[in-house]
């Protein structure tokens, strides 16, 4: 990219009567990558401040259901956590599950975190819900193809005995 800029800056005949010019340019351009790195470079200790769940207007809840409730989101706030993958784990000992972007999630959601204050929208799973019922399928056929072939591994890996 650097050979590409000193290319244009010789053949051009502006340039190339300004010497000046040139160093500037180049200076500037070095100026500006060195400071989109360091913008980018995050200092400090990395942690998660707080997280709740939030109704569709942004207050702070603690229960839950199918009531007329469609989703609930789940706000987390970090710091210095920006690009880091994160895994949240959910307990469904209520029986609620969830759908996140299309999947039906009843353990855990995985999901990169792009701002210091996250925020997931998460669809309370309704059983009169087609759509929501095709997508439960999916998973649990997923599912049992993924333990299936984890037993077929299993089967292949032990040796027989003489």
């Amino acid at each position: 990219m650097l050979r590409f800029w000193l290319n244009f800056l010789n053949r051009n005949v502006f340039c190339s009567q300004f010497c000046f010019l040139r160093v500037i340019f180049l200076c500037l351009f070095i100026f500006s990558f060195v400071s989109c790195v360091s913008f980018y470079a995050q200092k400090g200790k990395k942690e998660v401040l707080d997280y709740y769940f939030a109704d569709k207007y942004g207050n702070k809840i603690d229960k839950y259901g199918v009531n007329g409730e469609e989703f609930i989101y789940v706000i987390l706030v970090t710091k210095n956590l920006i690009g880091e993958d994160a895994i949240l784990e959910i307990e469904s000992g209520d029986g609620n599950c969830f759908l996140y972007n299309g999947k039906y999630i009843d353990k855990e959601i995985r999901f990169k975190i792009r701002r210091n204050t996250q925020k997931l929208k998460l669809y309370i799973y309704d059983s009169t819900n087609r759509w929501h019922r095709e997508l439960k399928e999916r998973a649990v056929r997923a599912k049992a193809e993924k333990e299936v072939s984890v037993e077929n591994l299993k089967i292949r890996g032990k040796r027989k005995s003489p």
